[in-house]
């Protein structure tokens, strides 16, 4: 599943004032009919429940929207480009890598609302009476994307990257604003300055490096490490279908499932499986601990690992001081990564019941019960304990 993409987004400049004179016959002194600029085109980010993945934006380093046309003679008005939208998945996330100048001075005086015309400086240029142009300007400064962190204002003070959290259906960011036309020299016409040779340029658009992330959005996630039988509980919980077989990290990329209790549906996902040191990259590391983030609730699974049973070694006691120890481990990556998520509901589900004995349930049981932590014990293979656990999940 493509879940993370980053791509360099451009709205389009706006187009020249036009520096024209009115000739026809009979009409010596038409005076100026130079058109405006046309205004350049947006770049527009909308959630939509019609895409899954990010996969469309795949393999595409930027997306860029067109210029504004030129003004022309005769106060004729240059084209407005239109916008490019750029279509995302409910819960992606839009973080802000880099911008230009345009981009920065729109956020420190609007936020996310676009600027006015009135809040841009426009440069002039001049031509002489051969129509040749005398003055110019350098535009590289103003095209030159500044990373975030090396902005440094005072009010309000830019902290965070994140820019965007779009999570309903039709949810939208003006991304980057298209730059405004530029007057012709029409606008320039006095009673001293009756055949002004002068126009404005338009405007640069905005550009900006920009993450998007998406990010699962569940009621409930399972998270657990590999192997608890994760999977499983979702299969029979639901009616997903998730690849489930006998060896760690069968499970690649979240999968959701819907959950319906009575006139209520809940959905849980199946976040793949984490070890320690998840948070810091090990494993399938931190790409996927970010789609817990939107969960409502946690569903830690635990389970005692099979090598553990079949070596018979180890007392009711030292397992269940061992399946603690494997909730810490998990809380603590998901913690780490997150730490928002500490406060959020969670419940704790021990899986695979069915290849325990009574007593070692009872001890497991007593052993989070001594650190307040009720444990729900269920198999999903054998649908023991299912019932209990819908209704926590409710």
């Amino acid at each position: 599943m493509q879940d993370l993409i980053q791509l360099l987004c451009k709205a389009g400049n706006g187009g020249r004032g036009k520096i024209s004179f009115r000739r026809e016959k009979y009409v010596p002194k038409g005076g100026p009919d130079g058109g405006d600029g046309g205004n350049g085109g947006d770049v527009l980010v909308v959630a939509t429940r019609h895409r899954a993945t990010l996969e469309h934006l795949a393999g595409k380093t930027s997306i860029e929207a067109k210029h504004g046309a030129a003004g022309g003679p005769r106060k004729k008005h240059g084209f407005n480009s239109d916008a490019v939208i750029i279509e995302v998945p409910l819960g992606t996330r839009i973080t802000l890598s880099s911008q230009n100048q345009s981009a920065l001075h729109r956020q420190l005086i609007c936020g996310d609302l676009p600027i006015k015309r009135g809040d841009v400086r426009f440069v002039q240029y001049e031509v002489d009476f051969h129509g040749t142009q005398i003055t110019d300007v350098d535009w590289s400064e103003a095209e030159k994307l500044i990373p975030v962190d090396q902005i440094d204002v005072m009010e309000p003070p830019i902290t965070g990257q994140t820019i965007a959290d779009l999570v309903e259906d039709g949810q939208s960011i003006l991304l980057c604003q298209g730059g405004f036309g530029g007057k012709g020299n029409t606008h320039f016409k006095s009673s001293v300055v009756t055949t002004p040779r002068k126009a404005e340029y338009g405007t640069p658009g905005e550009a900006r490096t920009v993450w998007f992330e998406l990010r699962v959005l569940a009621d409930i996630g399972l998270i657990g490490m590999p192997s608890v039988g994760k999977s499983t509980l979702l299969s029979v919980l639901t009616r997903a279908t998730p690849k489930i077989a006998a060896y760690p990290f069968t499970t690649l990329e979240p999968q959701l499932g819907r959950l319906v209790l009575g006139e209520k549906e809940v959905v849980v996902a199946d976040i793949p499986g984490l070890i320690e040191g998840a948070s810091h990259g090990k494993g399938l590391g931190t790409d996927f601990l970010r789609h817990i983030a939107h969960c409502q609730a946690l569903c830690y699974v635990v389970a005692v690992p099979e090598e553990v049973l079949l070596a018979q070694e180890s007392t009711e006691k030292d397992i269940a001081q061992l399946l603690w120890q494997q909730y810490q481990l998990v809380k603590q990556e998901v913690v780490t990564a997150h730490p928002e998520l500490a406060s959020k509901q969670s419940l704790v589900v021990l899986n695979k019941c069915d290849i325990y004995s009574e007593v070692m349930i009872k001890t497991i049981k007593q052993a989070f019960a001594k650190n307040k932590t009720p444990l729900t014990a269920v198999s999903g293979a054998t649908h023991f304990g299912l019932s209990e656990l819908k209704t926590q999940l409710s």
